[in-house]
């Protein structure tokens, strides 16, 4: 049973999506998403996909295609060649497993921005505190404000005008995950002077 969509999805910059209601007016409350997928439809994946780097997939499936014509009027041409049928089956075949290998590759070797962020703040976490460890929960387990301002001045481009609310879940579980500690662990905690 399908109902009425309840949310309409508009893009409002090249990092920006808007949610809008089901007539498309801008929402009055403001509602903040610190994860999701967005789904395109396959017409949108065509259009937008890249294959090799900056190879647009129409003209690649347009000259693959043509090549397809060519080799087929060359086989053609050919006495005792394979049949059409064969070559078309053939062909399906490969370009079956020409997508899935690109699918496979482009998962593998696709780093988003905050990962690639993420790996490096880590290696300055590693730096500054090689050896983290945990220590007990209380005023000795505080993180400086330069500290907080240095993870928020790396990730900004990431972060902009979003809360915690995504900044812990997107960025600073991920960094303490692999050791299982606090941020304040990871960083060297510091002994609080006041709260």
């Amino acid at each position: 049973d399908s109902a009425a969509p309840r949310w309409t999805v508009v893009v409002d910059g090249p990092c920006r999506l808007e949610l809008l209601d089901a007539a498309g007016a801008r929402l009055a409350e403001r509602l903040d998403s610190s994860m999701g997928d967005v789904v395109l439809s396959a017409p949108r994946i065509l259009r937008h996909a890249v294959a090799f780097r900056r190879f647009p997939a129409i003209p690649a499936i347009v000259l693959l295609m043509l090549a397809s014509l060519l080799t087929l009027t060359w086989l053609e041409s050919r006495p005792g060649a394979p049949t059409v049928a064969c070559f078309i089956a053939a062909e399906a075949v490969l370009a079956l497993i020409l997508v899935r290998c690109w699918r496979l590759l482009s998962r593998r070797f696709h780093r988003t921005s905050l990962a690639n962020r993420l790996s490096q703040f880590e290696a300055h976490l590693h730096e500054v505190n090689p050896d983290p460890r945990p220590c007990e929960r209380g005023a000795g387990r505080a993180v400086s404000a330069t500290e907080l301002f240095s993870l928020f001045d790396f990730f900004q481009a990431c972060i902009k005008d979003r809360t915690m609310y995504y900044v812990e879940p997107n960025i600073v579980r991920p960094l303490c995950a692999r050791h299982r500690l606090s941020y304040a662990e990871m960083v060297g905690p510091r002994r609080v002077r006041w709260f």
